[in-house]
């Protein structure tokens, strides 16, 4: 009666044989069988096999998990507003000047002292923050196509509680507001899906997700909207028309997130 929404791989093995395998893959009743090395990331296999030969065409040079931080990373854990609740405020003040995003049975900000925070560098950058959980792909039966919850801007003179992951540190707002966009792409979710079976999200999942120029300079004219970045990305990788098509059918839309900000509202 458990729920293996993550899927089951089982091997015959020898020790003695090095080479291609016979890969079945049973989904929705049905199998295919394909002769395959089982060389598909440096700790998993992509059970997948197509979803595999995408990723192998794309095979960039840069990880975007280089971008994205270990949990943590302003070193508050997810309890912090209950273990200390006198570094917070409801309102901004000259000392509780950070703006703060946690949880707290539901999606919370409030306002911590600036002294508290170790992360000063992070804190005062424009960043992106994403939820450090994601309901996973297949659940008790039911498909969950966005992969990810939406990620939204974070200006400068922001923090969070371990509920969240932060990506880049920059020191202008069009580089986060690219990066919203970029993970808004199917392309985007789709390489984070053959990593992605649970609901965490950790830095490690962003693996086969390509880190690429988020300014002006970019092949990605970031000025568009997510439907024609995803085509110039597609463009970019050669994809075909089969493997577009693939991508198009697996992921869905990202949804809206209560925190999707302009990043001016406290001027």
């Amino acid at each position: 009666t458990a729920d293996i929404g993550g899927g089951v791989m089982w091997f015959v093995w020898s020790n003695d044989y090095n080479g291609k395998v016979k890969y079945y893959n049973h989904k929705n009743g049905s199998y295919s069988m394909d002769s395959r090395y089982l060389d598909t990331g440096e700790s998993i296999v992509i059970r997948d096999y197509f979803a595999s030969k995408i990723v192998e065409k794309i095979n960039h040079k840069e990880s975007f998990s280089s971008i994205v931080s270990p949990r943590r990373p302003f070193d508050f854990g997810a309890d912090i507003l209950k273990k200390e609740p006198s570094l917070f405020s409801e309102t901004k003040s000259n000392d509780n000047n950070i703006k703060f995003y946690a949880w707290d049975g539901v999606p919370t900000t409030k306002y911590i002292k600036g002294s508290a925070i170790k992360n000063k560098e992070l804190a005062s950058n424009y960043k992106v923050f994403i939820s450090k959980t994601g309901d996973p792909y297949m659940r008790n039966g039911r498909i969950n196509k966005q992969i990810l919850r939406a990620p939204f801007f974070g200006d400068k003179n922001t923090a969070c509680s371990e509920t969240y992951l932060t990506i880049g540190s920059f020191d202008n707002p069009d580089e986060p507001k690219a990066i919203i966009k970029y993970i808004a792409t199917k392309f985007f979710r789709f390489l984070v899906l053959q990593k992605k079976k649970t609901q965490n999200v950790s830095r490690d999942v962003f693996e086969f997700v390509p880190l690429i120029d988020f300014s002006h300079n970019s092949f990605v004219d970031w000025s568009m909207d997510v439907s024609s970045i995803n085509r110039q990305l597609s463009e970019h990788y050669n994809l075909s028309n089969d493997e577009i098509e693939y991508i198009e059918n697996m992921i869905g839309e990202i949804g809206d997130n209560t925190y999707i900000e302009s990043g001016d509202d406290d001027e």
